[in-house]
C-alpha cells in the first residue's frame, strides 16, 4: 500500500493539483475525498471490527489523515507487513538480541503495534491527538507527543534504532537537518536510522519542471500547507542525500524501494 500521499500516481493530475495549492484549496479536496472513501469502505469496515472485535481501531478520520485511506484491512495488513520488514532490518543491522527502538511518527500505532512483542518501543508523533490515542487506547504503548522541531522527549543515546516511515517525506529542508542532528542525539554510538523519503522511485508524481530541477539534483518540496502534514511533500534526488542531509552518517543500505517509497538504512558514526 503506497504511503506517498493522496495525490501521487497519475501525472496528468498533477498540473490542476499544483494550481488547487497555490489556491489553498486542498483542504477542501481533501474532506471531500474522504466522505467518498468513507462510503467506499464503511460496509467493508464493519465486516473487519466483525472479524476483529478485540483490535482496537482508529477513527477513519484519522487513517485518512494519516495514511490517505479509510481502510482498516490496509490499515492493518500493512502494519503487520511493515513491522516484518523492519523487525528483519533490526536483526540484520543489530543482530538478534532486544533492543530499544523508537517509532517517530508513530501516527496512530499502525506499526508500532506489531512491533512492541519483539522490541521495547516508544513512539513519538507530532500530532498529540495520535499519542493522546495510543495512550488511551493502547496504555502497554510509550507514545509522546513533540513539537514540530527537536527535541524529543529521551536522553541523549538512549536508543538502539529509530525508524521513521513517510516523515522526511513532508519536511522543509531547514526542519529536516534538525531532525538528523536529534536523531544523532539520541542514537546510541552505531545505532541505525530506518528512514524513507520520496526518491527516483516517486517521480511519476512530479509535473514536468518538477521533474526537470529534481533531475538536476535539486530537492522538490510541496508547500502551501502545513509542514509536517501529508500534503506538505518533499522529493529528494540521492546526491542531495548523500552529500548533505545524510553527510553525517554512514549508510547502510540504500536507495532501495520498500513500503511505496526509497528506504535508507543510515548508522550513527
Amino acid at each position: 500500500m503506497p504511503l506517498q500521499g493522496v495525490y501521487l500516481g497519475n501525472t496528468m493530475k498533477q498540473p490542476l493539483l499544483a494550481i488547487a495549492r497555490r489556491a489553498y484549496l486542498l483542504p477542501i479536496l481533501e474532506a471531500v475525498r474522504f466522505a467518498v472513501l468513507w462510503l467506499k469502505t464503511h460496509k467493508r469496515n464493519a465486516q473487519f471490527k466483525k472479524e476483529k472485535p478485540d483490535f482496537v481501531c482508529p477513527s477513519t478520520w484519522w487513517m485518512h489523515d494519516m495514511y490517505a485511506h479509510t481502510d482498516l484491512d490496509v490499515y492493518y495488513e500493512s502494519g503487520v507487513t511493515h513491522a516484518t520488514v523492519l523487525i528483519d532490518l533490526l536483526r540484520r543491522h543489530l543482530g538478534d538480541e532486544e533492543f530499544d527502538v523508537a517509532d517517530w511518527g508513530c501516527g496512530m500505532a499502525r506499526v508500532t503495534r506489531h512491533l512492541r512483542d519483539k522490541h521495547r518501543v516508544v513512539a513519538f508523533d507530532a500530532n498529540k491527538a495520535a499519542t493522546d490515542w495510543i495512550t488511551a487506547k493502547l496504555p502497554n504503548i510509550s507514545a509522546y507527543a513533540h513539537g514540530p522541531l527537536p527535541p524529543l522527549p529521551v536522553d541523549d543515546s538512549c536508543l538502539d534504532a529509530i525508524y521513521a516511515i513517510s516523515v522526511l517525506t513532508h519536511l522543509p529542508k531547514a526542519d529536516a537537518q534538525a531532525w538528523l542532528t536529534e536523531v544523532s542525539r539520541v542514537l546510541r554510538p552505531r545505532g541505525i536510522f530506518v528512514c524513507t523519503v520520496h526518491g527516483v522511485g516517486q517521480v511519476q508524481s512530479l509535473t514536468h519542471s518538477e521533474r526537470a530541477k529534481f533531475d538536476l539534483g535539486t530537492p522538490i518540496y510541496r508547500g502551501n500547507v502545513k509542514r509536517g502534514s501529508r500534503n506538505y511533500a518533499t522529493y529528494l534526488p540521492e546526491e542531495f542525500l548523500r552529500e548533505e542531509l545524510f553527510a553525517d552518517f554512514s549508510i547502510e543500505e540504500g536507495p532501495k524501494q520498500e513500503f511505496g517509497q526509497e528506504l535508507w538504512v543510515l548508522r550513527k558514526n
